[in-house]
């Protein structure tokens, strides 16, 4: 009986090739998961930025409640915001010339409280004002909605939003119920 050997080359190719990917594949792996990666980065990035939009949103929400609080005691609107010395934040807000209560300072402007975007105030009087709220940081690469503005006028509210400080939009177009959730 005639057995049959295989030489040491072929069993070491048979070796060789049976426990590992090849370069090729190995590039083929890595091109598909770039591919991958590149799609699902910047819709990522979309979704990390409309979810920072929820803190201009609640910081003019307080804005709006500390000026109706104001306006019940006083002919008008605030136009200066009471600042919290200790952190920064906003606690109400007031006139100019009035008396900051201990622990607090007037300022024109403040950052809300995850820094994303500077508030303002603007065209305060007695039967409305403007609050704006400006993106910054990486928040400001948020170029749809890199302006979030609410206008008060003899209790008229509409909301504003865009790309440029005086955006003036309406609140039904399609680019404030993307910018606001509505």
């Amino acid at each position: 009986m005639k057995t049959t050997t295989m030489s040491s080359a072929a069993a070491l190719h048979c070796y060789s090739r049976a426990r590992g990917f090849t370069l090729i594949e190995l590039l083929i792996a890595v091109a598909i998961a770039a591919i991958l990666a590149s799609v699902a980065y910047p819709a990522f990035g979309d979704s990390v930025r409309a979810s920072r939009r929820s803190d201009a949103i609640v910081t003019i929400w307080q804005v709006q409640q500390a000026q109706e609080l104001y306006r019940t005691s006083n002919a008008a609107y605030g136009d200066r915001f009471l600042i919290l010395t200790s952190t920064g934040s906003m606690s109400g807000v007031a006139r100019n010339g009035d008396v900051a209560p201990n622990g607090t300072s007037l300022s024109g402007s403040f950052a809300t409280s995850a820094g994303h975007y500077a508030v303002t105030l603007s065209g305060v009087d007695t039967t409305g004002y403007s609050v704006l709220a400006t993106a910054q940081g990486p928040q400001a690469s948020d170029a749809n909605c890199k302006y979030m503005q609410v206008d008060i006028a003899g209790g008229n509210l509409v909301y504003n939003s865009g790309a440029t400080s005086g955006t003036s939009n309406g609140s039904s177009s399609a680019a404030n119920k993307r910018c606001w959730k509505q």
